[in-house]
């Protein structure tokens, strides 16, 4: 079923982070951050964004700047957004 295909994707990726994968880490946050497939979690989709964008994401240094920006999962900081802008 859907649910436990999902979890053994989480599962994967979660290893894949664990060993350095800023891409596996960009993919978490993306999950955590879509209220579509019941994981919506902003703090965990926050971290799991900062992860890739300190590993060298682009898009995750977006996603990092416009959290910080909106204060989602995170305390609001419009310096420390700009500077992943």
């Amino acid at each position: 079923d859907a649910s436990r295909l999902l979890a053994e994707a989480v599962g994967h990726l979660n290893a894949a982070s664990a060993m350095g994968s800023a891409e596996a880490d960009y993919i978490l946050a993306r999950l955590y951050a879509d209220r579509r497939y019941g994981m919506a979690d902003e703090r965990a989709a926050f971290a799991a964004a900062l992860r890739a964008a300190e590993r060298g994401h682009a898009r995750a240094r977006r996603m990092v700047a416009a959290a910080l920006y909106g204060g989602q999962g995170t305390p609001r900081g419009l310096a420390a957004a700009r500077d992943w802008f």
